[in-house]
């Protein structure tokens, strides 16, 4: 449905914190995504916003209050879980305007919210990482099982990550007993602090926990600094940060917020009070090998070493079907030949019989003559 005729008033987002960029000018963060699924918005739909950056948590509500008071907006999103309270404490005192939240499972009678299946894409980032590890002396790694994790802190978002990336790692490592290092950065900003993001990705590396994956917002950057100062793999999340260091950076799982920004638009618009959970089906997940032309070798080398697993395992199973089609013609044959070696066999045993049968007649006549 086309949406711009109808849009008369700006669109708000309220975002968790400031956008962040490297000194290239490259997006990096989170809310980098929600800001670019504004801008496709507005290109496409026709809308106008405003986007406003809370300095700290308890800003959150003094914004939301004040977009809500200007009645100006004819929708107003909350970015992340740092939005959720102050964005469950405002709506029910505005019940005609309408609300969106990304990232939460906030639902109200004017709210719609998106919450993400983080651990599907975090899946394959680890199924990665167990394929770099069977061929590590290609990749310069340790000839060990070990993998980490570096979260912001322990929620269940987080927890998403952290629990899809040791999954997949499983999933292809079982019979290695894979050692899985979670480990957060915690603190007053647990998403900014790139300081201790790098002492525990350093200390990671120093253990033998060579592959780290990091789902901790800005404090990521301090785990990409240690991969390249300590030489060791890193694998990236929201989006794709291996342009910031190819050499170190393997991957990036991609959370596509800009795609659950723009449809949150649209949703917000049409109805309130729903609660969508997007991942792989709704195009907001991203695997590894899909990220474009950015990409360190070690993606492509691991999906044509799974292709090539599959194509094997498919000549070897259509060998084994040959094969047993083969074998079951010999057992056929075999089995024919033995019912015609029994059917001769038994017609010359009951000539036999007969035979004898009449010679023992004969016998008795002749006594009793």
């Amino acid at each position: 449905k086309d949406l711009s005729s109808s849009i008369q008033k700006d669109m708000s987002v309220a975002a968790t914190r400031g956008r962040i960029f490297d000194k290239n000018g490259v997006l990096l963060a989170y809310n980098d995504l929600a800001y670019e699924g504004m801008e496709r918005a507005k290109e496409e739909l026709g809308v106008d916003y405003d986007y406003a950056e809370p300095k700290e948590v308890t800003d959150f509500e003094t914004i939301l209050r004040a977009m809500s008071d200007s009645n100006e907006y004819e929708v107003i999103i909350g970015v992340g879980f740092d939005s959720v309270d102050a964005l469950a404490s405002v709506a029910p005192d505005y019940p005609d305007q309408k609300y969106a939240s990304i990232d939460s499972s906030l639902v109200g009678d004017n709210i719609v919210s998106y919450s993400c299946k983080e651990q599907e894409g975090s899946f394959l980032v680890g199924a990665l990482a167990a394929y770099m590890k069977q061929d590590a002396a290609t990749y310069g790694l340790e000839d060990n099982h070990k993998y980490g994790f570096v979260g912001a802190l322990e929620n269940d978002i987080i927890n998403h990550f952290a629990a899809g990336y040791r999954a997949g790692i499983h999933m292809k490592a079982y019979k290695d007993n894979a050692d899985v290092a979670i480990q957060y950065v915690g603190g007053d900003n647990p998403f900014g602090d790139t300081t201790t993001a790098k002492e525990i990705a350093t200390t990671q590396k120093g253990k033998g926990y060579d592959i780290i994956f990091h789902a901790a917002g800005g404090s990521g950057l301090g785990v990409f600094a240690a991969a390249q100062e300590s030489d060791f793999i890193a694998i990236g999340a929201n989006s794709n940060q291996n342009i910031i260091d190819p050499d170190h950076i393997v991957a990036s799982m991609l959370k596509r917020v800009d795609v659950a920004a723009y449809d949150i638009v649209k949703a917000a618009l049409i109805q309130g009070g729903r609660e969508d959970l997007i991942g792989f089906d709704e195009h907001c997940l991203i695997p590894p090998r899909k990220m474009g032309k950015n990409y360190h070798p070690a993606q492509k080398h691991s999906v044509e070493k799974k292709n090539a697993i599959k194509t094997d395992k498919f000549k070897t199973d259509r060998f084994k079907t040959e094969k047993s089609k083969t074998e079951k013609s010999k057992i056929e044959r075999a089995k024919a030949d033995r019912f015609k070696t029994d059917r001769v066999s038994g017609k010359e045993e009951g000539r036999g019989k007969a035979k004898k049968k009449t010679i023992r007649n004969v016998h008795k006549k002749k006594k009793r003559g």
